[in-house]
């Protein structure tokens, strides 16, 4: 892993500033979703962590590499899709984090998740359910 770190450590995290819904919610597509990234992985970055962008295309379902400490302890997904994120995709993470030993995950999500996915994954996992609204407080 650290090999995959620091060939794309050359990504430019601006440091956080909060964007109202307006603009936030403008990031959604394909167009924009390394824009929702980068926010993404500045907001971690604004909780303490260390965040790490991937290479844009076949990532594998990881977006944002998160180290606290100089570890590598979990991983991250944003979706920036204009509907809500079901069970299965939050499911494909907790199965890498899960695979890789990973002590946390955290998908991030635009439009939030379907009641199906905030139930199976918000309590006792390892997974960190982010929306935007979360993103906006």
């Amino acid at each position: 892993l650290y090999f995959i770190w620091k060939q794309y450590s050359g990504d430019n995290i601006p440091p956080f500033e909060k964007k109202p819904w307006e603009e936030l919610k403008e990031m959604h597509g394909t167009r924009r979703s390394r824009e929702f990234e980068k926010y993404c992985a500045s907001w971690l970055e604004k909780e303490g962590y260390t965040a790490q962008l991937t290479k844009h295309s076949r990532d594998g379902g990881i977006d944002i590499f998160v180290k606290k400490d100089g570890e590598i302890i979990g991983v991250a997904e944003c979706k920036a899709h204009a509907k809500p994120v079901g069970r299965r995709a939050v499911a494909d993470l907790h199965s890498i984090v899960h695979r890789k030993k990973y002590k946390k995950g955290w998908f991030f999500s635009l439009y939030g998740f379907t009641s199906d996915a905030n139930d199976s994954f918000s309590k006792g996992r390892k997974i960190d359910l982010i929306d935007g609204k979360k993103l906006i407080e």
